[in-house]
């Protein structure tokens, strides 16, 4: 059985299976719904059910609160339809449909820690790469699976694209790319760009990132495209970069760069697990906190792992009185 899903504010809709959820039916009708983890952790696909009924499936508590739902807010990535529905997304304008796959080919594979990997692609077509900062692109893999990444690398940068790929324990994908079963002049598959945690913030407002693992990926690409656009007037950034050893601070140096040479950005590496660590060691949201006290009227982009993401929502808006509706995720588990 299927249901007709309409997309308030546009001209479009979709048909949903009953089996599948909103987001995936979506995604297989070719639209670009907003998006981030996929998986009820982090609230980036809010959306509200105009009419018609959805089955909620599993999510995390903080991604849709109890006063969400009786909003009429539910998840698009846990919702199956029941019925014919109208939902209005939260970002009308991405309600478009999303372009098609392209062909990439390999251009650079470059190991930057023993877990970490910067990967550079470029279009096989020769096309420019069209996404915005903070965007996402998926790695189709064999058996309809993918694979979602966060661009690195700067929007300004058209020819290619970079990504910052952590190795996963008896992972497909990263088991064959850490190898030399995939290598430089080979092509792959990319879907996108997808992903919501784009830079939103208005001048006058300030901005705090927290990021762990390879989430700086997202952040770089931000921070590099503000840089490069002159865009630093009126702005003040925070980022905090959390991992677990100081060698995986692989491009710190870059965020160091840009502290010194630009007042507007404040840059903190935070280390958990070394005890040599001269700077920061714990978590990123502890030092957000006490960096900037009150976040009534800051913007604050996750950028990692579930856990964090979890604890910093917790954290900063019972601490910090941060406001949900100003936080931007960008949540892949890294």
């Amino acid at each position: 059985m299927s249901f007709t899903i309409k997309l308030a504010g546009t001209p479009y809709e979709f048909q949903a299976e009953a089996s599948e959820t909103i987001l995936q039916a979506g995604d297989k009708a070719g639209f670009l719904l907003p998006s981030a983890c996929r998986s009820g952790a982090c609230g980036a696909c809010k959306a509200q059910v105009l009419s018609g009924t959805v089955a909620l499936g599993p999510h995390e508590p903080f991604a849709l609160t109890e006063a969400d739902q009786k909003l009429g807010l539910t998840l698009l990535c846990s919702a199956k339809a029941t019925s014919d529905c109208e939902i209005k997304v939260r970002d009308v304008k991405l309600a478009q449909k999303k372009p098609e796959g392209v062909q990439a080919e390999i251009v650079e594979k470059t190991l930057l820690d023993p877990s970490i990997m910067r990967l550079v692609l470029k279009r096989a077509d020769g096309a420019l790469f069209e996404f915005k900062a903070g965007q996402t692109y998926a790695v189709e893999l064999p058996g309809n699976q993918k694979r979602y990444y966060s661009v690195a690398s700067s929007q300004n940068q058209k020819e290619t694209v970079e990504f910052l790929i952590r190795k996963v324990t008896n992972g497909m994908f990263t088991g064959m790319l850490f190898s030399d079963m995939i290598r430089v002049g080979d092509k792959m598959r990319l879907k996108g760009p997808e992903g919501t945690s784009t830079f939103q913030t208005p001048k006058g407002r300030k901005a705090v990132f927290l990021a762990t693992g390879t989430g700086i990926a997202s952040v770089k690409s931000i921070v590099s495209t503000l840089v490069e656009n002159n865009d630093l007037e009126g702005r003040e950034l925070f980022i905090y970069w959390g991992v677990r050893t100081s060698q995986e601070l692989v491009v710190g140096e870059i965020f160091e760069e840009w502290a010194a040479a630009h007042p507007q950005i404040h840059y903190t590496g935070v280390v958990s697990r070394e005890d040599t660590w001269p700077g920061a060691k714990g978590h990123v949201q502890t030092f957000a906190a006490a960096d900037n006290g009150d976040m009534t009227d800051m913007d604050a982009y996750l950028c990692g792992s579930n856990s964090m993401i979890k604890a910093a929502v917790n954290y900063l808006t019972a601490r910090c009185g941060l406001r949900e509706d100003h936080i931007f995720m960008d949540n892949f588990g890294f």
